[in-house]
């Protein structure tokens, strides 16, 4: 209205000072001060880039340039990371404890002061699933005609997410009538008979590769 003015202050690079002077033909009257504070407010994350296995643990820290009166949050691929997930909210670090694949992905750190809030460039998490290693082989077995046969395929226990088990014959495809179910460790020859004879080895793989058994 009449008795108000606006002045826009736009580009402003640096802390000023500014007054507001107002008069008529009677007298002429200066406002209070007013202060625009620039801050320099630059938060970073570090590490960039990290490589890491399932079951590790892996730290990513946030740094901001104003000290005082910030609080920290995180995104995980544009999701926010549980609050528990942080050591501390005003430190800016964020630790992941036995890392699993899911965690894998883009991580960005908001910093907060006030009003204000200011996005970090982004932290890559990478996870390496590690190759399954067999650790129980299937062992020689001689057995009575038209018995059972079980033959028993494993990994380490410290591999994580899903493997997958596939049995194989060296001589030849393995009969239909023997169960091996889908995606099992064990092979089950029920009533075994002479064509059942043969070399059997299993293979075990996940998203890091696969490993096959001694036969």
């Amino acid at each position: 209205n009449s008795n108000s003015y606006k002045y826009d202050v736009r580009n402003i690079q640096q802390t000023q000072q500014y007054r507001c002077i107002a008069g008529n033909v009677v007298s002429t009257v200066t406002s209070y001060v007013a202060t625009i504070q620039v801050i320099n407010f630059m938060v970073t994350t570090y590490p960039h880039i990290t490589q890491t296995t399932v079951g590790s643990s892996v730290t990513l820290t946030c740094t901001s340039s104003v000290s005082s009166g910030v609080t920290f949050s995180w995104s995980h691929n544009g999701t926010s990371v549980k609050t528990q997930s942080l050591t501390n909210s005003h430190t800016g670090i964020l630790t992941i404890s036995n890392v699993r694949y899911s965690d894998s992905g883009s991580y960005v750190c908001t910093v907060r002061s006030g009003s204000l809030s200011v996005m970090s460039n982004t932290s890559t998490i990478t996870i390496y699933v590690p190759r399954p290693v067999i650790t129980t082989h299937p062992v020689n077995t001689t057995v009575i005609a038209l018995r059972n046969v079980t033959l028993t395929c494993s990994v380490q226990s410290d591999v994580n997410g899903i493997v997958t088990y596939s049995w194989h014959r060296n001589h030849g495809d393995i009969p239909n009538r023997i169960s091996r179910g889908q995606n099992t460790s064990i092979l089950t020859i029920t009533r075994a008979i002479p064509p059942d004879e043969g070399m059997y080895y299993c293979s075990a793989s996940n998203d890091g590769g696969s490993s096959s058994s001694n036969s």
